[in-house]
C-alpha cells in the first residue's frame, strides 16, 4: 500500500473548491510520478 499526496499553500482567501482543485491536481501528478510521495502545487496567491 502506498500513498500519494497533493500538497498546497493557502492564505484562506480562496474559495475551498479552488484549493481542493488545486491539491488534486498535485496528487494526480504524485500518481503519475510512479506513486508513493507527496507533490507540492504553487501557493494559490501566485497562480493566475
Amino acid at each position: 500500500c502506498t500513498a500519494s499526496l497533493g500538497l498546497v499553500v493557502f492564505k484562506g482567501q480562496q474559495e475551498v473548491s479552488n484549493v481542493l482543485e488545486t491539491a488534486d491536481g498535485a496528487m494526480y501528478r504524485a500518481k503519475a510520478a510512479g506513486g508513493n510521495r507527496i507533490e507540492t502545487a504553487p501557493p494559490l496567491d501566485q497562480l493566475s
